[in-house]
C-alpha cells in the first residue's frame, strides 16, 4: 500500500487514514458478501474500488483539515473581535461615563449581534482565502 501511495503522489504521513478508510470499506464489503444467498455469493471485489477508497480517503482528509483551519480562523478572529470591542469600550469609558453610555452600548450591541461576527468573519477569511463566501457558508 506504501509503495501504491507514494508512486500516485499521495501526501506522505496518509497511511493510517488510508487504513482506515479501507479496513471500513472491507468490513462492508464482506457483511454485504454474507447477505447474499450461498449461491450467488461473489468474493469479488474490484481493484478499481480499492484505488477509490485511497482516493477519497485522502480528499476526505485534505477536506477535514481544511475545514479545521478555517474554524480555528474563525475562532480567533472571533475572539479578536470581540476583545478589541472590550478594549475600546474599557478605554471609552475610563474617559467619559457619559461617551460610554452611548458609544459602547450601541456599538457593542451592533457588533457583537451574531450574524455581524459572522459576516466579519467569512469575509476576512475569503480575502485571506481567495474563495467565494457561498464556500464558506
Amino acid at each position: 500500500m506504501n509503495t501504491y501511495i507514494q508512486k500516485v503522489g499521495h501526501p506522505h504521513g496518509k497511511e493510517d487514514i488510508i487504513y482506515s478508510e479501507l479496513c471500513m470499506f472491507l468490513d462492508e464489503k464482506v457483511a454485504q458478501m454474507h447477505q447474499q444467498g450461498a449461491a450467488g455469493r461473489s468474493y469479488t471485489i474490484s481493484f478499481a474500488d480499492f484505488i477509490k477508497v485511497i482516493s477519497d480517503a485522502v480528499e476526505k482528509d485534505t477536506a477535514r483539515a481544511e475545514f479545521y483551519l478555517k474554524e480555528r480562523a474563525y475562532e480567533y478572529v472571533s475572539q479578536s473581535l470581540q476583545g478589541a470591542l472590550e478594549s475600546i469600550c474599557t478605554h471609552t469609558c475610563q474617559l467619559s461615563l457619559a461617551d460610554c453610555e452611548i458609544l459602547c452600548a450601541a456599538k457593542t450591541a451592533y457588533f457583537l449581534s451574531v450574524n455581524q461576527i459572522q459576516s466579519i468573519i467569512i469575509l476576512l477569511i475569503c480575502s485571506l482565502t481567495k474563495e467565494s463566501p457561498m464556500n464558506i457558508i
